[in-house]
């Protein structure tokens, strides 16, 4: 039985991710805090400053991190993300 019909895509560094984001809008994005050539909250700011100027509905962000300092996840909901 089939119960969830899902397409997923996996991105090496949070460049390519706002690349893609910005190519076409995605359900649900899994975004890693420490993503190498542009970090996670970067690229999480730049996908919602897109989503903003183009009037996309906002793709659900969900920042994972084994850092649970106040700062950071702090930081993770500044940066647009939905959840921690």
């Amino acid at each position: 039985r089939k119960y969830f019909e899902i397409n997923a895509e996996q991105c090496s560094d949070g460049l390519q991710a706002v690349n893609l984001c910005q190519e076409r809008p995605y359900d649900l994005v899994f975004m890693d805090v420490n993503m190498p050539v542009m970090d996670g909250l970067k690229a999480t700011a730049a996908i919602r400053e897109h989503e903003a100027v183009t009037g996309r509905q906002p793709s659900f962000v969900a920042m994972l991190t084994a850092d649970i300092l106040e700062d950071t996840t702090g930081a993770c909901v500044d940066a647009g993300a939905d959840t921690v």
